[in-house]
């Protein structure tokens, strides 16, 4: 395992950021028309409910969100 210490929600956020980017300097050809292309907006808010729900699952468990960081649960064992 590579031992890394950039988390894995600032690699996405920098994948996000390279894609707006070259969205808008490299526009390519709409190829769903506009009242369906809407569609992937509330993909989004579903992806982000999802997120959400599962922040308060790990507070209301008393858990770390971070899977960098090292506590009593999460010692690097798997345990059941």
């Amino acid at each position: 395992m590579i031992a890394t210490r950039i988390p894995p929600p600032v690699y996405a956020l920098a994948t996000a950021t390279l894609i707006w980017l070259f969205d808008h300097d490299f526009p390519d050809p709409r190829l769903i028309p506009a009242p369906w292309s809407r569609l992937g907006w509330l993909i989004i808010a579903l992806g982000l409910g999802i997120d959400a729900y599962a922040v308060l699952a790990f507070v209301r468990n008393h858990t770390t969100i971070n899977p960098m960081s090292r506590t009593p649960q999460t010692n690097g064992w798997l345990s059941v």
